[in-house]
């Protein structure tokens, strides 16, 4: 609800149309730790916790499995893929942080299957932005660029947080 939220002003603040949902979009899920404080997970679930620090949400009763979330992430990247090859020339798509980075593996080619993991996280500060440039390259190839990775306005963005790709 809040990316949908957040979309809506965004467009009507720009002159965009209103965004659509999709479930492909959605942000994680997060089994036994969802709706919770990170305070009250340690207190309800202090070994599963401890085991999330180092496993990611593989650790995590009842959490998406990352084959999963990559399928899902996949579609999302190839939705986004196929609006631009129809001839869209921006596209704003609002999600949260964890899609987020797995929109971005997927946009690098992660599959299910493929032996994705959690690694290297990508880091996502709430109400942060991303920018994905791409330019036809041929035969439904592009020329992909993430030129922002978790820019946040009215901070100094570090340099170098460049992200480079080519694909089909």
């Amino acid at each position: 609800m809040r990316a949908s939220e957040t979309g809506g002003i965004i467009a009507g603040i720009n002159g965009y149309p209103e965004p659509t949902a999709t479930a492909d979009l959605l942000e994680l899920y997060m089994g036994s730790f969802s709706g919770l404080t990170i305070t009250e997970i340690k207190e309800r679930f202090p070994e599963e916790y401890r085991a999330f620090t180092v496993g990611s949400w593989e650790a995590v009763p009842g959490a998406e499995p990352i084959d999963a979330l990559t399928a899902r992430a996949l579609a999302g990247w190839q939705r986004l893929v196929d609006s631009a090859n129809e001839g869209t020339p921006r596209i704003l798509s609002v999600s949260h942080g964890g899609m987020t980075q797995w929109i971005i593996k997927a946009s690098f080619g992660a599959a299910p299957g493929s032996g994705s993991t959690w690694m290297p996280l990508i880091k996502s500060a709430n109400a942060s932005v991303f920018l994905f440039s791409a330019r036809p390259a041929g035969d439904d190839w592009y020329y992909g660029q993430w030129s922002l990775i978790n820019y946040v306005p009215g901070e100094t963005p570090e340099m170098g947080d460049q992200f480079y790709t080519s694909a089909r």
